[in-house]
């Protein structure tokens, strides 16, 4: 599928990677055309703005994913995803917000 900032092809399980590596660069203070087309509080499946993900904690500290975003990947293993990597540096991974 195309990323929504770029428009490369990547899988679908590697995007949420690719999008995050574009917030960081904004967030760096990084200016393109990319940069340009990230929402205001992106989304980290696809940088753009309006979907919503939601965590829910089960039992034993199993953690669901659900999203509204079309590009969610929420088949990846959220214990897994937090740690950083030399082939997957970024963990890009939804959290719990405090305030919700």
């Amino acid at each position: 599928i195309a990323c929504l900032l770029c428009n490369k092809p990547y899988i679908l399980g590697s995007m949420r990677g690719h999008v995050g590596r574009h917030i960081l660069a904004h967030m760096c203070g990084e200016s393109n055309q990319e940069a340009l087309k990230l929402g205001v509080e992106p989304c980290g499946f696809c940088g753009k703005e309006g979907c919503t993900t939601t965590l829910d904690q089960t039992g034993k500290g199993r953690v669901t994913i659900a999203s509204s975003c079309r590009y969610a990947f929420t088949s990846f293993n959220y214990g897994q995803a937090q740690i950083t990597t030399k082939t997957s540096p970024c963990t890009n991974i939804p959290i719990s917000c405090p305030f919700c």
